[in-house]
């Protein structure tokens, strides 16, 4: 049997309204990102098509 790694992404489109964003035991990494930045940040063909399509989304569920 061989060892997977795994990675799970959380994804949130939000306003900060207080606070302090920080990371923890579960978090390499944390940011708040302007919605036109986002992409910028990102490289892998696959998270650069799921951001898109969140920043696509005219808040509206059909």
């Amino acid at each position: 049997m061989t060892d997977v790694p795994t990675k799970v992404m959380f994804d949130f489109a939000c306003k900060p309204i207080g606070g302090e964003l920080c990371t923890s035991e579960e978090t390499s990494d944390c940011h708040w990102v302007p919605k036109n930045e986002v992409l910028e940040m990102v490289t892998e063909p696959a998270i650069r098509i799921r951001l898109q399509s969140y920043s696509d989304f005219e808040n509206a569920v059909e």
